[in-house]
């Protein structure tokens, strides 16, 4: 995985801007370890309205396996807490 792009539904509302989908980066792996994750939120002309960093590790990168989709709904978790 090194780049995915996903739907945001229902959109994140950003100042000034609405965010309906966004961009996973893998920044760094540290195998049986971790992952550093960028994510940047796009509005509908794919401009940049925002950028989070998130570390999957723990269970939830076990969790992880081959499924590339996994880590995506990992994001749409995370960015509604």
């Amino acid at each position: 995985m090194n780049s995915v792009e996903f739907p945001i539904d229902p959109p994140i509302p950003q100042k000034p801007q609405l965010s309906s989908k966004g961009q996973i980066k893998i920044l760094e792996l540290e195998i049986f370890k971790s992952v550093r994750i960028m994510v940047d939120f796009l509005d509908n002309e794919n401009k940049i309205v925002d950028r989070r960093f998130y570390i999957l590790e723990g269970e939830d990168y076990n969790n992880w396996g081959t499924d590339d989709n996994y880590v995506v709904e990992w994001i749409k978790q995370k960015i509604r807490e």
